[in-house]
């Protein structure tokens, strides 16, 4: 898959020009590298084009449709990601609840100052 993105129509149609000539200069181009380095190594503007490329002349008939006077590029409205957590576990209402009165400790330190009498629970 070959993408390219400019901020403009008119730097779109520029830098598929380059591309172009890039690509004819460079017969034994390895073009699952170029593809690679235009999807990954590049910056994503809102004028945007992409084709699946199996060989060099799917490539630069893709580039001369871009390049040409004629081509008509839209803004593609980006959209941004946002990655969103629910937190660190999965809690849920009342999950202290039993291993509250199942130990001494936990039984002794919820109960409170002003309870006169002591806690009373069976011991095996």
């Amino acid at each position: 898959m070959f993408t390219l993105s400019a901020k403009s129509g008119a730097a779109l149609r520029e830098q598929a020009e380059r591309y172009h000539q890039f690509v004819e200069q460079h017969p034994g181009l390895d073009l699952a590298s170029l593809c690679y380095t235009a999807n990954v190594g590049r910056a994503h503007f809102t004028h945007r084009t992409a084709a699946p490329v199996t060989d060099r002349a799917a490539l630069l008939a893709h580039l001369d449709a871009v390049r040409g006077p004629e081509a008509v590029v839209e803004p593609s409205g980006i959209r941004k990601v946002a990655f969103m957590f629910t937190g660190q576990g999965a809690q849920y209402a009342g999950m202290g609840a039993a291993p509250t009165g199942s130990s001494r400790s936990s039984a002794r330190s919820s109960t409170s100052a002003t309870d006169s009498s002591p806690p009373t629970w069976a011991v095996p």
